[in-house]
């Protein structure tokens, strides 16, 4: 399967598709109509309200768009997308978990995102008349602006094979589907962790923790060094966090380990008594809330990053769905699964920032 595109505005999407985004705020259900128990065709559109449980109410309205699938198959479709797309989001779908979240519904239809950064105000005045002159103090603005991309993998069905399976009652084959999804999720990933090249767009970049220029950065020993031991790189970890105090960054804390260091942070702390393993000692520092393996991060590397919005969030202005359109008359269905879950990483006026990455380059003790 070829590579993910990153792009703007419906590439690849004919202009009729783009613009029936953009005309409804990037509402992807104008491209996922479906056939209704009359034949015709269908898409689901906002009522205005909400339910119980606060999500969006939508009504059926008939539409001239050729639907290929009905309701069923869509939903089938994306109980095979949504869940592998999902297993692929290890740090993003970490960082949502802890609310660190922007939602920005109607993203689509725009190029950037800015937000203002500020610089901190001076201490307090301590004096036993409330009525003592306090110095006047206040903070200075500054902006911000990254772009907004979608990521997106397209694939292409066979009118004739969807009918012939509907024929026979046989569900859709989805494997090209899911393959998508894993391919789109796996750059929404990189794309935090900053594995990938940075994006950039109009001179605006697109930073993950690892390429991201105001890190604090570090090493510790190369585990295959002789000599190495477990509570050296548990003495790495105390100075990851040290490192992230001494610029006001007090957690608590999350710390994501590479593929490579995994026989490291496994094995048993030390041989006098059954200790545990070096994940489990490093789980005993009060400020780290969680210690993780992330598939996408290579070689030695540790990254400590700070639970805070002030951080590290992930701008969602459209979660990984699929969308269909027809060509060749309708011979030719278009799938394409696509998102726009995006990093944004921050730092204050003064540089600081919450993201310590260490990694295993010393190769003396």
């Amino acid at each position: 399967m070829s590579d993910v595109s990153i792009d703007f505005l419906g590439q690849g999407l004919n202009s009729e598709t783009a613009f029936a985004l953009a005309s409804t705020n990037g509402n992807t259900n104008v491209l996922r109509p479906f056939i209704g128990n009359d034949g015709r065709s269908y898409i689901s559109v906002p009522t205005g309200e909400v339910d119980a449980a606060g999500k969006p109410v939508y009504r059926a309205q008939v539409t001239n768009s050729g639907a290929t699938l009905r309701k069923n198959e869509w939903e089938w479709l994306d109980s095979m997308v949504v869940p592998v797309a999902k297993k692929r989001l290890q740090f993003v779908n970490r960082l949502r978990a802890n609310g660190q979240v922007i939602s920005f519904p109607n993203a689509y239809n725009h190029s950037v995102y800015t937000y203002q950064r500020n610089t901190d105000i001076g201490p307090a005045t301590i004096g036993m008349n409330p009525r003592s002159r306090a110095e006047n103090d206040r903070v200075t603005f500054d902006q911000v602006s990254l772009p907004l991309p979608i990521i997106s993998k397209e694939i292409e069905m066979d009118a004739r094979e969807i009918a012939i399976r509907r024929n026979g009652g046989v569900p859709l084959d989805t494997t090209m589907v899911e393959q998508a999804a894993d391919r789109v999720a796996e750059y929404i990933e990189q794309l935090a962790l900053g594995t990938l090249s940075t994006y950039t767009f109009n001179g605006f970049p697109l930073h993950g923790i690892l390429n991201f220029p105001q890190r604090i950065t570090g090493s510790f020993l190369n585990p295959s060094v002789s000599g190495w031991t477990p509570s050296m790189l548990f003495n790495s970890v105390i100075s990851m966090v040290d490192a992230a105090t001494n610029v006001n960054r007090f957690g608590p804390y999350d710390l994501y380990y590479s593929r490579g260091l995994m026989p490291f942070m496994l094995r048993d702390y030390t041989q006098n008594y059954d200790g545990g393993n070096l994940v489990n000692k490093i789980s005993m520092i009060p400020s780290i809330q969680s210690v993780t393996m992330l598939d996408y991060l290579t070689g030695n590397q540790l990254v400590l990053v700070e639970r805070s919005p002030s951080t590290a969030k992930v701008l969602v202005g459209m979660d990984i769905t699929t969308v269909q359109w027809q060509e060749n008359g309708g011979l030719s269905q278009k799938l394409r699964v696509m998102g726009m879950i995006l990093p944004v990483m921050y730092r204050d006026a003064n540089n600081s920032t919450g993201i310590v990455h260490y990694s295993g380059a010393a190769t003396t003790v």
